[in-house]
């Protein structure tokens, strides 16, 4: 399968802005929002062909409503990374308690397997004698 090479954007293309988590980029950045240029290389009627500033990234980014990829202001694109924390924070809060009690039947199966409850190699015993 053969890939088409990712365009160069022109010296004057119009520029996006868009802040990701700082472990994607360098792990001495984790806990800090990286700031990203995007470069338009293609205009589209609902949207943009972008690239990154070393033309790894060639993603199409629609210019409406309120998932756009990229802005075109640097606020814009803080509020927009302000949002998608919020959001993530909001699932991920709803979903501790499933944690939490999938960690507690883990230390269950831990104990039944150092009691000799549960085989440590499968296919040794009859399903119906595991206890859950």
């Amino acid at each position: 399968m053969k890939f088409a090479p990712v365009p160069r954007p022109a010296p004057d293309a119009m520029v996006l802005y868009r802040y990701d988590d700082g472990y994607r980029y360098n792990m001495e950045t984790a806990t800090q929002p990286v700031l990203t240029k995007l470069y338009v290389t293609k205009h589209t009627p609902k949207g943009y062909w972008v690239t990154d500033e070393f033309q790894i990234l060639h993603k199409w980014a629609p210019n409406y409503g309120k998932k756009r990829y990229a802005y075109s202001t640097i606020l814009e694109a803080a509020e927009s990374y302000k949002h998608r924390k919020t959001k993530q924070l909001a699932i991920l809060s709803n979903r501790i308690p499933d944690v939490k009690a999938y960690l507690e039947g883990a230390k269950q199966l831990v104990e039944l397997v150092v009691a000799g409850v549960v085989p440590l190699t499968p296919g040794t015993t009859n399903d119906d004698e595991i206890p859950f």
